[in-house]
């Protein structure tokens, strides 16, 4: 009985000390193991208060020239990754291609006009690394009399 006795405790006592060690090397690897991400949680926020722009009546043949201006609201370098139109007569570059932190950068579109007539419409799609917003449309339209 008196062996059964000792050979219980002895069980417990070292159930415990297992449990015991346990629970403390896994608190002491757990805060010991994590690192925060670097910029954990920033990210870029692209906004384009004016999106489209009418350049009017014109004659035919002219260029039109137009700036959009692209600001980055986030708290994360905005990148500009491309920049496609819809008509190759139309095209567009972003200047600064990564824009900082509450900083505003522009998009400097140049439509050819030459050989056009009629109402125009031409698509400029801004590709970024904003996630919520991958892509914005920008929109120039206007006559050509």
């Amino acid at each position: 009985m008196k062996n059964k006795r000792l050979l219980l405790k002895t069980v417990f006592a070292g159930l415990s000390l297992c449990v015991f060690c346990g629970v403390f090397s896994w608190q002491v690897f757990a805060v010991k193991d994590v690192k925060p991400l670097p910029n954990e949680g920033a990210v870029p926020s692209i906004y384009i208060a004016l999106p489209n722009y009418d350049f009017g009546k014109l004659p035919a043949g002219q260029i039109v020239n137009h700036e959009f201006m692209v600001e980055n609201r986030g708290n994360a370098d905005l990148e500009i990754k491309r920049i496609s139109t819809s008509c190759g007569c139309t095209v567009a570059e972003a200047m600064p291609q990564v824009i900082k932190p509450n900083e505003t950068g522009k998009i400097t579109v140049k439509f050819d006009s030459r050989g056009k007539s009629g109402k125009q419409s031409k698509t400029i799609t801004v590709y970024s690394n904003d996630s919520a917003h991958s892509s914005v449309g920008c929109l120039l339209t206007g006559e050509l009399v």
